[in-house]
């Protein structure tokens, strides 16, 4: 996903189960558990490229970039 900086993401857990959600690369940035049917928000205000995956199910993987 490709957003703008300052931008807000929402992440909405539709599984039925609680979901961790975390980043790959520097778990401090994002490192959150959804529980079901709840959402996450995540905002940057600077550019910045994020992978994150589901510790849960590693297999599942994201990339959020923040664009200047």
């Amino acid at each position: 996903l490709r957003v703008s900086a300052g931008a807000t993401v929402i992440f909405v857990n539709k599984s039925g189960k609680t979901q961790t959600i975390k980043s790959t690369e520097n778990p401090s940035i994002i490192n959150t558990s959804i529980e079901s049917e709840k959402t996450f928000s995540f905002k940057s205000d600077t550019a910045i490229i994020i992978r994150y995956s589901l510790v849960e199910n590693p297999n599942l993987q994201g990339l959020l970039v923040f664009r200047p």
